[in-house]
């Protein structure tokens, strides 16, 4: 019986999910799809000419001593490039996008969209789990690794989604206002002595806080300090798709951005 390979599953579902990103960011804005695949066409037909120099920049910053040395360099240029070559870069970009070829707009349902959505989700968990294996059961694959850095968590809902309803309330914390134009839902975790806003989610839902459907607001003790929310003025409560295609820890992706 022959022998599974797991790192090249794992590198074949990092490939789908790719793919169905891109027919999902298609279908918001149907210029995101060519300009995803120029820049990837550039990038792989390039390799010969941009790998040796990578390759030795490198080593030249493996070379250093000192984390805030090597990574000062690192980010010192990464800013350098950016700035001599990334606006120049994003108009090459558009440019050939531009001038290619238009493709008829073709209708997508509902109902097709979910689909994909769906796969995505599952090809996301599928590659999660097997990541998790290879890096701590196995040590195959290193935690590091670029080549294996999780794909970006996405909602799997159609449509253009409005904030959650958790994200559109003023808050007060043992009676002091906190500033509706500046304070984000992260920022009220901090505030309440939490590293990040998933544990204040989960917080609130051990009080007994409906974060998903808050109403109007509540009034919760957390971590000893009383916290009051209340629904912006004007606004009204968005909530998540009922047939439940909210996917991918959903709620941590929007606390902890």
């Amino acid at each position: 019986m022959p022998s599974v390979d797991f790192e090249e599953m794992g590198r074949a579902l990092l490939e789908d999910i790719k793919t169905l990103d891109e027919q999902l960011d298609s279908y918001q804005d149907p210029s995101t799809i060519g300009k995803r695949k120029v820049t990837g066409d550039l990038i792989e037909q390039r390799k010969g000419s941009w790998g040796p120099v990578a390759e030795k920049i490198v080593e030249n910053l493996n070379g250093i001593d000192g984390d805030a040395e090597r990574f000062g360099s690192f980010l010192g240029l990464q800013k350098a490039l950016r700035e001599a070559f990334g606006d120049a870069a994003t108009k090459f970009i558009e440019a050939t996008v531009e001038a290619a070829p238009k493709s008829e707009t073709v209708e997508v349902s509902d109902d097709v969209k979910k689909a994909v959505a769906a796969d995505r989700s599952e090809k996301y968990m599928q590659f999660k789990q097997l990541r998790t294996m290879l890096v701590d059961t196995f040590g195959k694959v290193d935690a590091d690794d670029p080549a294996w850095t999780m794909p970006a968590v996405r909602r799997a809902n159609v449509g253009k989604r409005g904030k959650r309803a958790i994200n559109q309330m003023n808050w007060a914390i043992d009676g002091t206002e906190l500033n509706p134009e500046e304070t984000t839902y992260k920022d009220v975790a901090i505030a309440v002595g939490f590293e990040k806003a998933a544990q204040l989610t989960e917080a609130l839902k051990a009080a007994g806080i409906n974060t998903t459907k808050p109403g109007e607001g509540f009034d919760v003790t957390v971590n000893g300090k009383n916290l009051v929310a209340t629904l912006k003025d004007g606004e009204e409560a968005q909530y998540p798709d009922p047939s439940g295609n909210d996917t991918e820890d959903d709620e941590s992706e929007e606390d902890d951005s």
